[in-house]
C-alpha cells in the first residue's frame, strides 16, 4: 500500500525487477572512470507519475546526493533507462521547493520524457487543482492537471536501441566535446534551422564536428520554453544481440551532469547549432 513520506512524497513498494535493473546499470556505469563516484552509492526509489510511469532512483554516498537514474516502463511491459546523472544537484531537487510550498501537501515527482520533469504538489485538504514546479529549480510552471492528462494519453518514447532490462548492456567511455555552456549566452541558435538528424549516425557525426548543440523543445502542447546545452555523449552496447548502440547525450552544468537517451530527447524537440 502506498504511503506518504515525511517529506510528503508518496511511497510504495519497489518491485525487485526495478532494484535489479538499477544495480545492473550502476554496475556497468561504474566500470567507466567518469562514473567512479557512484561506486558503493546507496539507491533510494520513488515512483514517478503520472500513475507509476517509472522510478526515480536517487544515489547517495552518506548524506550527500551523488547522482540519479530514471527508469521508465515500456508501454508493452518491461523497463528501460531514460536518463542518469552525476553531481549533488539532481534532476529532481526537493530542496529547491520553498518551505511555504510544502506544508500539508502530497508531493509527486512527474516525468514524461526529458522535456517534462516536474514536481506535482496537491493540497491534502483542498479540491483545487494541483500546482506544478520545475524539478530542478523549484520554479512554478504554467501547467495544469489537464496538461498532464494529455501527456499521459500519448505513447511514451522508447526505441529498439534503448538500454532495456532484458538485454545485456555495456556502458562505453563517454565523449566530452566541449565544456558546459549556457545556451542563453548567445541566442543565435534561436533563428537557426533545425538540424536534420534522422538516426544516431547523423547525430554522432554532427556532435563530433560541431562540439556544441542546443536542444530546443518544440512540443506544441507545452506552455513554456525549454533549451538544453548539449556538449557530449555516451554510447551503450547491447551485448545480447547486434542492435545499434543506444546513445545518451550530455547536458547539465559543470557541477552536475545529465545524460539523456537521444531518441527520447528528439521525440519532444529538435537540435540546433550553437555558435560560441
Amino acid at each position: 500500500m502506498a504511503s506518504i513520506s515525511a517529506q510528503g512524497i508518496q511511497q510504495q513498494a519497489v518491485p525487485a525487477i526495478v532494484e535489479k535493473f538499477a544495480a545492473d546499470i550502476l554496475g556497468s556505469l561504474t566500470q567507466q572512470q567518469a562514473f567512479s563516484s557512484l561506486r558503493e552509492a546507496t539507491p533510494s526509489f520513488d515512483p514517478l507519475g503520472p500513475g507509476t510511469h517509472g522510478w526515480l532512483v536517487t544515489l547517495k554516498k552518506g548524506s550527500q546526493i551523488a547522482g540519479y537514474l530514471i527508469i521508465s516502463a515500456k508501454p508493452d511491459g518491461g523497463l528501460f533507462l531514460s536518463e542518469y546523472g552525476l553531481g549533488s544537484e539532481p534532476l529532481f531537487d526537493l530542496t529547491k521547493l520553498a518551505p511555504r510550498d510544502r506544508p500539508a501537501v502530497q508531493i509527486t515527482p512527474m516525468y514524461y520524457g526529458p522535456a517534462y520533469a516536474e514536481w506535482k504538489l496537491t493540497k491534502l485538504s483542498s479540491t483545487e487543482g494541483a500546482s506544478y514546479f520545475a524539478a530542478g529549480t523549484g520554479e512554478q510552471l504554467p501547467v495544469t492537471d489537464a496538461d498532464w492528462n494529455k501527456l499521459a494519453a500519448r505513447p511514451f518514447a522508447q526505441t529498439a536501441e534503448s538500454v532495456s532490462y532484458q538485454d545485456g548492456k555495456r556502458a562505453n567511455a563517454p565523449l566530452i566535446t566541449a565544456s558546459a555552456f549556457d545556451p542563453y549566452s548567445n541566442l543565435k541558435w534561436i533563428v537557426r534551422e533545425n538540424m536534420k538528424i534522422s538516426n544516431t549516425t547523423d547525430f554522432l557525426r554532427s556532435m563530433v564536428a560541431e562540439k556544441k548543440l542546443v536542444f530546443a523543445a518544440n512540443d506544441q502542447s507545452r506552455s513554456y520554453s525549454l533549451a538544453l546545452p548539449i556538449f557530449g555523449l555516451q554510447t551503450w552496447s547491447n551485448t545480447t544481440n547486434k542492435r545499434a548502440d543506444a546513445v545518451f547525450v550530455l547536458t547539465g552544468t559543470a557541477d552536475s551532469s545529465r545524460w539523456i537517451e537521444l531518441n527520447s530527447l528528439l521525440s519532444s524537440g529538435k537540435l540546433r547549432l550553437f555558435e560560441s
